[in-house]
């Protein structure tokens, strides 16, 4: 019988060899799988790291080109006197003047008439 329980033993012995190296297996596979993983995890944490800070950048150069615009805005009339400039050019109504030229033209040409029925 000591030599079944050698046997036996010798067996079980393997098996747990076996298991063993099975596990050893697995632990590498998963420690190549973390070490990927950190790896891509990393380059993605650089990359977004990255898009942040242009982000970042072009939010400074938004809020530095609303600051502009808003300070330019203030140079601009308001509407009310917009409305009131348009209301006094109505009233003119600059269409309804005439140039130096046609002064000259119909002064001439009633000066002529007037010459004309004279005589």
């Amino acid at each position: 019988m000591p030599e079944q329980d050698i046997q036996r033993l010798a067996s079980m012995l393997s098996t747990l060899e076996d298991r063993y190296a099975n596990l050893n297996r697995k632990i590498e596979v998963i420690e190549s799988n973390m070490l990927k993983t950190d790896k891509r995890l990393l380059q993605e944490t650089k990359l977004l790291t990255s898009e942040i800070a242009e982000l970042k950048r072009e939010l400074t150069e938004l809020k530095d080109k609303l600051t502009l615009v808003a300070k330019e805005l203030e140079n601009f009339a308001p509407k009310t006197e917009l409305e009131t400039l348009k209301k006094t050019v109505e009233f003119f109504d600059p269409m309804q003047f005439v140039t130096r030229k046609e002064v000259e033209r119909i002064v001439k040409e009633k000066i002529e008439e007037e010459k004309l029925s004279s005589k």
